[in-house]
């Protein structure tokens, strides 16, 4: 099974896969009108070929920019759950996926409950509270440690280009040093704002590893909305799971 490691945390732990498809591996985002997406499904094929996965394990989340998080099961393999954007479970051998174009990949794991998470926020998402909501059912139903969970926060949108306007901004004031302001304009940091409501939930500071891709920038590696308005939405996909 190979790995994408893109978090040192997260790398000695030889039964977690976790990973973020590139721009090379094809776009991963379904178009749900089609009965046959022949194409995308081939590029999730191959790509979850990759990493081992075999598509009969895997839980994808059909987003919808909300705070929903659901614990999932055996029964859900090989199923989309509708208007979801959180997905978290202790169980083995079941693969949690998402797809991402700009959005925050956030990634859960509780070495000590063998609890794994992942959650799609964008600006909707962490405004309305999808961490919040994530960590207290994590605690809730699967009793997750906080002192012992780590997170990573993948590759995503930058302060650098993620550009705001006056509403969205007042959205975010309470916290402090998540907005910049350059040449009369404001930008967002989504990655900071996760991080501190992170740390609000308690989760340890030293547990929180965040990439430094900024998907805009990254024009040959990544997919990302805002660089590219396409008309048909192109996108990444993020996966985590436990083989044993």
């Amino acid at each position: 099974m190979r790995k994408n490691l893109l978090f040192s945390s997260f790398g000695k732990f030889q039964d977690l896969v976790v990973g973020v498809s590139q721009k090379q591996d094809g776009s991963m985002k379904l178009d749900y009108q089609k009965k046959i997406d022949i194409k995308t499904e081939s590029n999730r094929n191959g790509y979850l070929s990759k990493l081992g996965i075999d598509r009969k394990l895997l839980v994808s989340a059909k987003l919808n920019h909300t705070n929903k998080v659901v614990v999932v099961s055996k029964q859900n393999t090989r199923s989309f759950l509708d208007n979801t954007d959180g997905l978290i479970t202790s169980n083995k051998n079941i693969f949690l996926s998402i797809t991402i174009a700009d959005c925050l990949p956030i990634f859960l794991y509780d070495p000590s409950s063998n609890t794994i998470g992942l959650l799609h926020a964008g600006w909707r998402g962490l405004s309305s509270r999808i961490i919040d909501n994530a960590i207290s059912i994590a605690c809730s139903k699967l009793s997750i440690n906080l002192p012992t969970t780590k997170i990573g926060i993948g590759p995503a949108i930058g302060v650098c280009h993620y550009e705001i306007k006056d509403d969205l901004a007042a959205k975010f004031a309470k916290y402090k040093d998540v907005i910049r302001q350059r040449d009369g304009k404001k930008y967002l940091d989504l990655k900071k704002v996760a991080k501190k409501q992170l740390l609000n939930m308690g989760i340890l500071k030293d547990n929180i590893e965040i990439s430094s891709v900024c998907t805009f920038e990254e024009k040959t590696r990544y997919f990302s909305y805002r660089r590219d308005n396409p008309k048909r939405l192109q996108a990444m996909m993020a996966v985590i799971g436990r083989t044993s």
